[in-house]
């Protein structure tokens, strides 16, 4: 799918996104270890269908597309398998959504967040923004 087909594709599927800290318990310490960026888009008749159905798992493939798609070339990162499972956020009124969660990690695992990985997760933001995926909630006419 080139730009153009995937920035449809995220409008059609209201397709937003969240980064947050991702903190881990190092020696008895928590700590930042890494950055989450999560992207949802609801189910498309929204209503509650087989949350493990072909077309959920259709949308979670889309969300991957778009994840390795703004992910930098040489970012460390894991991104969690499909989860048979609807997500309710009262963002959305509780709406069902299917979820894709990518944990991007500095070079060495175990280094503090440094000046790069953050230059990084504005640049997979800025990436996102400009194939139209939103922050938090999807608003009709653009983000607020």
């Amino acid at each position: 799918m080139n730009d153009a087909e995937l920035s449809q594709w995220i409008r059609a599927h209201n397709v937003c996104y969240e980064v947050s800290p991702h903190f881990e318990v190092v020696q008895h310490t928590k700590r930042q270890a890494a950055y989450d960026l999560t992207l949802y888009a609801p189910h498309p008749d929204r209503s509650v269908a087989d949350p493990g159905g072909s077309v959920n798992a259709e949308i979670w493939e889309q969300l991957r597309e778009i994840a390795l798609r703004v992910l930098p070339p040489d970012a460390h990162y894991d991104i969690d398998p499909f989860d048979a499972a609807y997500h309710l956020r009262a963002e959305t009124r509780y709406q069902p959504e299917v979820d894709l969660n990518v944990e991007v990690w500095p070079h060495d695992g175990l280094a503090p967040i440094d000046d790069q990985l953050r230059h990084q997760v504005r640049g997979m933001e800025e990436a996102l923004l400009k194939l139209g995926a939103q922050p938090k909630v999807w608003h009709q006419g653009g983000p607020r």
